[in-house]
């Protein structure tokens, strides 16, 4: 591939990727997609044609999109579901007329460093629109294509700044071996920048939220996550497979606790909806390494911590295992009710914080302890619907049978839910009373009649008792070390309240689906990868916050501590190996005479020897071959043109550090020195080998750059 075609496809690669950045955040349908494309495909085919736009009719058309694209944003001639997509979405399409214009346009220099600089843009207006998989693939390539686009750039710029010095037509690069170098020099620039700049973004303190999503879309289906729950709503959100958290759990085994994401507590009923009577929410404030503790466990206490990356969603709740001990947040500040509920200022964007909660089981302090009176705070725990079935409360009579203590009752009840009623998402109860119908009718239904239906019935026993709505389970995903929690993972169970040890225990009377909702097979398993990489760039780049930080760096001092100790067990184990075996060669240990140790010792120091002995050639192989492999008519092309540099230096002409051969040849203002250094240019980095003539060639322009300077 010559030149000059590998650069108008390498510019247009570079194009396309802004554009897949912005398609791949969902701002595109079929007709803006097949448009751009088609564009493009004309733009290709025209190019260097008669048929392309001057540059005045495209100046022409730019100046006047911008003002077009502004009426449409005062007019709401596009809709858009929201002020953040309607800006997002219209600047998107501003930005990609404009590169389309300049793709049609006849195209200088400065035009490609237009369509670079728009295609930036892409890239970056995607960022905010939507942070996937997709967007990290698209631009992984536009690195890669941007640094070798203006790679090339530069080349074609200055092959025609030294044919307008040498007055000579300009003449690009025909053989494909530079464009074939070009890339692989962009990768290498690309991977030496990612080196550097990597210690500076992870170690870089954090200052505001995390994340870069600032104008992602919620998940508006999560509207059952409120401090109102009207059954049937979390079975609707059940049928969805979008992603709502990505948990990490710190300790390897997690408890039956820690599989529940407790959200909102709910204590009234209606016969038809639960709601939540709550005081006002109490401000907590996090201390200076962003902690904010809200309660003291308990001693003895299991205490279990793990990083959430939860989603943008329609909710202000902050999901957690039961019981939250403490959080630790790079948010200015969070919300506590008197349930435990807690909750933030939503920000329209993925973020990320640690919970530290206590999973112990409190069972054994609730058998041990004999049941007490509850208070009046326990009250509203209690309150029934004036008008429930009283059926229901028989019902539970005839459960619980003889059970003594408030936790048998509980136990019997939940065992009869999980025993006696199966599992559908189906909303077949309903009626005035849906909880009766489900438990004397229907006998099916999903979690939240489940939930509601032990509730009623603990309550008519005399047990306080709460429905609590949030998310159970999810997927693990061992590549990433994460558990995927989707929306079909959204869960009801309950909380009973026993005073005497001053503990809300979790009983869940619904018993599992049938379906697991796990895919099997060949897809999954690459679906696993695809979602390990999409997790990995959520939790390290997109949520990549203080509290990150400080998990990275806790995780690097433990590794450093465990290299360090095993370090240290090595060098142990050597010293004493050595101090045997100087014990065996002065004949102190019995089971090595002092000749065999000496021996060993001697095969020790040959093979160690010979180890070096071949490490070192080796070395120099490789060196040699490395070697080798630049021509050694490169070597005298450079030698050639230090020759030169040496001879303008003798009269007064240095080259600076700042320039270039080329930039250094053209101040000199001499057309035999530019022609050399293009000679020389040509033979170093083309790698072509120097004849006989043209090594004679070289020494006639040093000697006439000779002539010249003696004649000034």
């Amino acid at each position: 591939m010559n030149f000059d075609r590998f650069f108008r496809s390498i510019s247009y690669l570079t194009v396309l990727c802004g554009f897949m950045a912005l398609w791949a955040s969902g701002t595109f349908g079929v007709v803006s997609t097949g448009l751009f494309l088609s564009v493009m495909v004309v733009a290709w085919l025209i190019e260097g044609k008669r048929w392309q736009l001057s540059e005045r009719v495209g100046t022409t058309l730019i100046v006047l999109a911008i003002p077009f694209y502004y009426l449409a944003f005062e007019f709401g001639w596009f809709s858009f579901t929201g002020t953040e997509a309607l800006i997002g979405g219209i600047l998107a399409r501003l930005i990609l007329t404009l590169s389309a214009i300049k793709l049609l346009q006849n195209k200088g220099d400065r035009d490609w460093v237009f369509l670079y600089l728009m295609t930036f843009f892409e890239v970056l207006l995607a960022a905010g629109l939507s942070i996937s998989l997709g967007y990290l693939a698209a631009l992984a390539v536009f690195v890669v294509t941007a640094t070798t686009s203006v790679i090339a750039l530069d080349i074609k710029k200055t092959t025609t700044e030294v044919a307008a010095a040498l007055n000579t037509p300009e003449k690009l690069p025909e053989n494909g071996l530079s464009t074939r170098r070009l890339p692989a020099a962009a990768i290498l620039i690309v991977i030496a920048t990612a080196i550097v700049a990597a210690p500076t973004f992870f170690f870089l303190p954090r200052v505001g939220g995390a994340g870069l999503g600032g104008m992602q879309r919620s998940l508006s289906t999560m509207s059952g996550f409120s401090d109102r729950m009207q059954l049937g709503a979390i079975g609707r959100i059940q049928q969805n497979e979008a992603v709502v958290m990505r948990v990490r759990h710190e300790n390897e085994t997690q408890s039956r606790s820690e599989l529940y994401f407790r959200g909102i507590a709910l204590d009234t009923f209606d016969n038809r909806t639960w709601s939540a009577s709550k005081a006002p929410a109490k401000q907590l404030l996090p201390n200076v390494d962003g902690r904010i503790e809200l309660d003291q466990p308990r001693p003895n206490s299991r205490l279990a911590k793990s990083t959430i990356y939860l989603e943008p969603l329609d909710t202000p709740v902050l999901f957690a295992a039961p019981k939250a001990m403490e959080v630790g947040t790079s948010m200015r500040l969070i919300f506590r009710d008197i349930t435990g509920d807690l909750s933030y200022q939503p920000m329209g964007e993925r973020i990320s914080y640690t919970v530290t909660s206590d999973v112990s089981s409190p069972v054994q302090r609730v058998r041990l302890l004999p049941d007490t009176s509850y208070d009046g705070d326990s009250q509203k725990y209690l309150k029934l619907p004036d008008d429930i079935d009283p059926k229901i409360g028989e019902l539970a009579h005839t459960v619980v049978g003889d059970a003594k203590t408030r936790y048998d009752r509980a136990v019997a009840i939940e065992n009869h839910l999980l025993s006696n009623y199966g599992y559908s998402l189906e909303m077949r109860a309903g009626g005035e009373q849906p909880v009766a119908d489900f438990l004397f009718n229907v006998r099916e239904g999903h979690c939240e009649y489940f939930a509601s239906a032990m509730t009623l019935m603990l309550r008519s026993q005399g047990i306080a008792a709460r429905v609590v709505t949030g998310f159970s389970g999810g997927d693990v995903n061992e590549k990433a070390g994460l558990r995927i929690v989707r929306q079909r993972n959204a869960h009801a169970w309950v909380e009973a309240y026993f005073p005497q040890a001053d503990a809300w225990v979790t009983f869940d009377p619904t018993p599992p689906s049938n379906d697991s909702g796990m895919a099997t097979g060949f897809m999954a398993a690459v679906g696993s990868y695809l979602e390990a990489i999409d997790a990995i760039w959520i939790q390290y780049f997109v949520a990549f916050d203080q509290q990150e930080q400080q998990s990275m760096s806790s995780r690097l001092a433990d590794k450093a501590t465990s290299l360090s100790s095993e370090a240290s067990s090595l060098i142990v184990s050597v010293e004493s190996v050595l101090k045997e075996w100087w014990w065996a060669v002065k004949g102190r240990i019995e089971l090595m005479s002092a000749p065999i140790a000496i021996g060993l010792g001697i095969v020790a120091l040959s093979v160690l020897g010979i180890v070096i002995v071949l490490t070192r050639r080796i070395y120099c192989f490789v060196r040699a071959w490395a070697r080798n492999r630049k021509p050694a008519a490169t070597d005298a092309a450079a030698r050639l043109f230090e020759k030169m540099e040496t001879l303008l230096k003798r009269y007064g002409i240095t080259r600076q550090e700042h320039q270039t051969p080329m930039e250094f040849a053209v101040a000199s203002g001499i057309p035999e020195a530019i022609e050399l250094t293009d000679r020389y240019q040509y033979h170093r980095f083309g790698g072509r080998e120097l004849t006989k003539n043209e090594a004679l060639e070289f020494e006639s322009l040093i000697a006439k750059i000779k002539t010249v300077m003696k004649q000034r």
